[in-house]
């Protein structure tokens, strides 16, 4: 399900460069690599849900978790 290249120009309001688009991809990716290399904490929360349901008159189990 993508997006044909015929509908760009209405979904963009006009046609982008190649430029334009080399240029946001290069500082998307330099953002993603500083991202990436950010210190992390020493700690992240975490929480655990689990549940397991039976649906009444079938036998059907789902386990979660």
């Amino acid at each position: 399900m993508g997006t044909s290249p015929r509908t760009w120009p209405t979904c963009t309001a006009g046609w982008i460069s190649k430029t334009s688009i080399s240029t946001i991809t290069e500082t998307v990716l330099d953002r993603m690599a500083e991202w990436q290399n950010r210190p992390l904490n020493p700690a992240y929360p975490l929480l655990w849900a689990g549940a397991v349901v039976k649906a009444p008159g079938t036998g059907f189990r789902c386990g979660l978790g």
